[in-house]
């Protein structure tokens, strides 16, 4: 959970910004709708409460936002009224609903570009890639192989996958989708919509860190005034332009959030006042000295950044930063705590790169970005959780156990900290404080079906079979599917005397082993793999 909620962060948009204004030339006229959010699929629900029809969008973004959505509840299925037309139903490639929650709440960051084409919101889908997609021939197969496993899992949907003119053209739900970088964007006779996520500004290519950026030191490979003036080139016309700032979640850092409304400034007003395009200047001048190693000339500019914007966070995040990597504690501490009181969404579990490096598997540097938060934040919830996380893995269970309970102290709502804790608490066999713990992250769409299953878990060994065995089917409900939970259920169902249930739970476990086995020998390195080869072809010979 975060630590606070973006100013955006339901999924709503106010109608009366969203509605169709008068036109205007990118980077030449006003644009009078620009809709700021920090989830992208709220461009979604800002064309939907718009009315907006028919339309072609240019989104700019560094991420596919078009994955696979269910297309039908199972629901649907108690309409029918004879056996053909079931079988009718089911021979169709829809992707079925198992989740048992509605299909509009399955929406996300990463598909509602798929909903909006097929509700009739857009008619054609133009995505702008970071030019270092294109860079190379292995950048540009990456990309390739992408829509390919949509495609894979999804054929009617996603089809006639080529090369053309230099981009990577397909049709999606019989719709174009052209995918090409910012000057292959084409001339449009008619007035568009721009979709903008700050993270393109940030991530150069599909690099190792991808879906995140480079690491450690990510700077923007283009500027926001920079890709105004390349989209005014394209002579593109707009009437409505949403931008996600995208900064849960890792793709855009914390200290670049500001791109957004630096963009969103220049798209308003082409002719910014002289003051305001100084500070943009100066952060800008900022930042790529900090990125260098330079810290004296990136303080001195950020300081000649704040007389003109004395609330501007950004400045005061970015100070603390470079105090705290100076070992200035109490400085550093005083400009953290300035910008969450000037924006209290810069108090969020994603201002630090904790979160990235443990997604990562680089725990050293997870567990240092966790600490530097803490020494400016002791109160820091998330930042707590990671580090019980991290010791967990390290099998620190102390630390873990003090980790998790200060951050349930901190932030009792915080699901993922109270699994942590119950999780420990498994650890350590008290099994009252474990189920306690663990039924305050039921209900959770972060992290029920774990809940579940160490639940489940908890039930066996207080030998409460019944409550043990709905437990591990409410997890697979909740599309917690592992190889343990399928051996816990076949346990469950042979002392139940259901021998044919718990044959078909082992023997679910038995291809999850097989799959584990499969995907080890994929990532062996390439010398012992042919090595293996070499072997079971000099067996196969005798």
């Amino acid at each position: 959970m975060r630590e606070a909620l973006a100013p955006t962060a339901p999924l709503q948009a106010d109608p009366d910004r969203c509605e169709p204004a008068l036109a205007g030339l990118v980077g030449v006229d006003p644009i009078r709708t620009v809709v700021m959010m920090e989830e992208h699929d709220g461009a979604y629900c800002a064309w939907k409460q718009a009315g907006l029809k028919d339309r072609i969008v240019v989104h700019i973004d560094a991420h596919i936002d078009f994955r696979w959505i269910p297309e039908r509840d199972l629901e649907s299925l108690l309409s029918l009224r004879t056996l053909r037309e079931v079988e009718d139903e089911s021979s169709n490639d829809h992707l079925w609903n198992f989740t048992g929650r509605p299909t509009d709440k399955l929406i996300n960051v990463g598909n509602y570009l798929n909903p909006a084409l097929r509700e009739g919101h857009l008619r054609s889908l133009y995505w702008v890639v970071p030019d270092g997609f294109f860079a190379t021939r292995e950048r540009r197969e990456q990309l390739e192989t992408m829509l390919y496993d949509l495609e894979k899992s999804n054929p009617r949907a996603l089809q006639r996958i080529a090369w053309t003119n230099g981009a990577l053209q397909a049709e999606l739900y019989g719709k174009p989708l052209t995918i090409c970088l910012l000057s292959q964007i084409p001339r449009f006779e008619e007035v568009i919509l721009l979709d903008i996520d700050t993270d393109f500004l940030i991530i150069k290519s599909v690099s190792p860190a991808f879906p995140f950026p480079d690491l450690p030191d990510p700077t923007p490979w283009i500027w926001p005034e920079e890709l105004v003036e390349r989209l005014r080139e394209r002579q593109l016309r707009s009437d409505c332009v949403t931008v996600a700032y995208s900064v849960e979640g890792g793709y855009t850092p914390l200290g670049y959030k500001y791109l957004a409304d630096d963009l969103a400034s220049l798209l308003r007003d082409p002719d910014l006042p002289a003051a305001q395009r100084r500070l943009m200047s100066l952060k800008r001048e900022a930042a790529s000295a900090h990125a260098e190693g330079k810290y004296a000339e990136a303080r001195e500019k950020y300081e000649r950044a704040l007389p003109l914007k004395a609330d501007d966070a950004s400045v005061h995040y970015r100070l603390a930063q470079l105090a705290y990597e100076q070992g200035h504690g109490n400085e550093a501490r005083m400009h953290y705590e300035q910008a969450i009181t000037l924006d209290p969404t810069y108090r969020t579990e994603y201002n630090n790169l904790g979160p990235v490096y443990l997604s990562l598997g680089q725990v050293t540097q997870a567990a240092a970005e966790y600490r530097k938060i803490i020494a400016l934040d002791p109160q820091h919830a998330s930042a707590h959780r990671g580090l019980g996380d991290l010791s967990v893995q390290q099998e620190r269970w102390d630390e873990a156990l003090a980790h998790y309970r200060r951050a349930s102290e901190l932030r009792p709502d915080d699901a993922r900290a109270r699994l942590g804790h119950g999780r420990a608490q498994v650890h350590f066999r008290n099994w009252t404080l474990a189920e306690t713990e663990l039924m305050q992250a039921v209900g959770s769409t972060q992290c029920e079906g774990a809940a579940q299953y160490w639940l489940g878990y908890v039930y066996t060994k207080q030998r409460r079979w019944d409550d043990a065995l709905a437990a591990y089917k409410a997890a697979r409900r909740c599309r917690f599917r592992t190889r343990g939970l399928y051996l816990a259920l076949g346990h469950l169902y042979l002392r139940k005397g259901n021998l044919y249930q718990a044959t078909r739970h082992y023997g679910k476990a038995a291809r999850f082993l097989g799959a584990d086995l499969r995907h080890r020998v994929r990532h062996l390195p390439e010398s012992v793999r042919r090595m293996l080869t070499t072997i079971r072809h000099g067996h196969a010979t005798r």
